[in-house]
């Protein structure tokens, strides 16, 4: 190792390296060129070499010490274009584009524990009087998917759809509070799909009998959250607060249907991103 050391200081006088103006390296080039300049170096005569970049004149020894400095415009190549990289990715973010699966904001609730209590005895007797198959977890997934659908296809105007998820007096309903009360900017970014839906509460359930018959509403609070579907400097956070309700008819010879009796979106905000 030192001898090659001592070799290359005697050899650096030799090197005369002349640079041509208004070319670029080219990685694969000179990677080709160091390829074919390796098999030269087991001649002992001198030689002249011209790559597309740099024409000089040097002999064997001279060559080891060339090698370094390929070696060398190499990586300083590979560093600049990615900076370039980096300085691309900066400038979209400043231009608002939001990163993938960007994170949402952490949401907490705290119900009433008197109320959770009641609900908790109400649905264990639902369970074990009413409907044997009935699981908390099985229909708090069902709402999901449902409160998914309706708010995908209000988005989409697309209410004929509905039919099957809501009772008539509710799709009639729906479509009053979108054609007067709603803005525009709610109906096109209300829709949400399941992952969006935060929290799923139950706030009350209602079990009625009389003669024959034996109803059953839950009433369900949903909370949703989404990034806005647009690229934009600030990309809003879109909050939505939804309350809806859920029957059933238990009484013998019915369908054994969830439907939504009520549809209510209570709040809507787009909540901007801080700077």
């Amino acid at each position: 190792m030192k001898g090659l050391k001592e070799t290359y200081k005697r050899c650096a006088d030799q090197i005369m390296v002349k640079p041509i103006s208004n070319v670029s390296l080219d990685p694969l080039a000179a990677r080709k060129k160091l390829l074919e300049i390796h098999k030269l170096i087991s001649k002992p005569v001198p030689i002249q070499y011209s790559l597309p970049f740099f024409t000089f004149n040097h002999n064997q020894n001279s060559i080891i010490q060339y090698l370094g400095l390929v070696k060398k415009l190499m990586l300083d190549s590979q560093q600049k274009r990615t900076e370039n990289l980096q300085v691309t990715s900066r400038r979209n973010n400043f231009q608002g584009t939001p990163p993938e699966k960007k994170p949402l904001p952490k949401l907490l609730y705290i119900q009433n524990p008197v109320v959770w209590l009641s609900n908790k005895i109400d649905f264990r007797f639902l369970r074990y009087s009413w409907d044997s198959n009935f699981s908390e977890e099985e229909f708090s997934r069902g709402a999901r998917q449902a409160i998914s659908t309706v708010t995908q296809m209000v988005s989409k105007n697309m209410f004929e759809s509905l039919k099957p998820l809501l009772t008539k007096n509710a799709l009639l309903n729906l479509r009053r509070d979108v054609e007067i009360l709603w803005a525009d900017e709610v109906r096109r970014n209300i829709g949400l799909k399941p992952e969006d839906v935060q929290l799923i509460i139950p706030r009350k359930i209602y079990l009625r009998s009389s003669a024959d018959k034996r109803l059953c509403d839950i009433d369900v609070l949903f909370i949703g959250m989404k990034w806005l579907e647009e690229q934009g400097f600030n990309t809003p956070l879109v909050f939505v607060d939804i309350v809806s309700r859920f029957h059933r008819n238990y009484t013998e010879g019915v369908a054994p249907d969830w439907t939504i009796s009520a549809f209510k979106v209570r709040r809507f905000s787009l909540i901007p991103q801080k700077s």
